[in-house]
């Protein structure tokens, strides 16, 4: 008596096996995706803070070189620009010489390759505003540090800024990582909505004195007036 022989199971798979298996992965890549994401955030913040402790010894550099003199300031009958160097060469432009840039052929917007790296946000999450306009992603110079001089000394003489006359120069704003589409960045007097917030709901800043710091933007935006200000206590 013969006996019956079973059919060899097929090695392929079925069909709700395969929904199994993709229902597996799409869970996995849900738990996975969010952990890298946060993993590439921390590290972009860490290189902001980089470039922006970088930014902090070559503007001392600079001072050193040019007597105690920093890299803001105004001339008579120049124009506000996206700078905020009134009628003067933009701060960027004179910092560009010590990361070895000899020339800068963008007068005030560093998008040349050369300087970009230098003088942006890593993240690279530029800003659309409700006007459709793109915020690009790169530093700005406190505006106050020019406004400032400004209302103290008047218009009618031109005037620099030298690093001593900044009151509490280790707390105040030089360079932040604003989310905006200029070089320069009015803390002082812009909405909250402004704030970049591209590090944990944060802004990155280096400050005169060349200390790097993370604020949450509220926070940073409640001391806007402490922090930006650079003749007040």
């Amino acid at each position: 008596m013969s006996v019956p022989q079973s059919r060899p199971r097929s090695a392929r798979f079925t069909l709700i096996e395969l929904l199994v298996v993709i229902a597996i992965i799409a869970i996995l890549a849900s738990m996975l995706l969010p952990a890298l994401q946060q993993a590439r955030d921390r590290a972009n913040s860490i290189s902001c803070t980089n470039r922006l402790k970088t930014i902090g010894n070559n503007h001392a550099f600079y001072i050193a070189d040019y007597k105690d003199w920093t890299v803001c300031g105004y001339t008579v009958g120049g124009a506000f620009d996206g700078t905020c160097s009134k009628g003067l060469l933009p701060w960027h432009v004179r910092l560009a010489p010590y990361y070895g840039i000899k020339k800068l052929t963008s007068w005030w917007v560093p998008d040349e390759k050369d300087c970009e790296p230098h003088f942006n946000c890593p993240s690279k999450n530029n800003r659309v505003s409700s006007d459709g306009t793109v915020k690009k992603s790169y530093y700005a110079v406190n505006y106050d540090a020019c406004s400032d001089l400004v209302s103290k000394f008047g218009v009618t003489t031109s005037r620099g800024l030298k690093i001593q006359e900044v009151i509490k120069p280790s707390r105040k704003v030089f360079v932040i990582d604003a989310g905006t589409s200029r070089m320069h960045y009015n803390g002082s007097n812009n909405y909250l909505t402004f704030y970049a917030q591209r590090h944990n709901h944060g802004e990155n800043f280096v400050t005169f004195g060349g200390n790097v710091e993370w604020m949450k933007a509220a926070a940073l935006y409640a001391a806007r007036y402490a922090r930006f200000n650079i003749f007040s206590n």
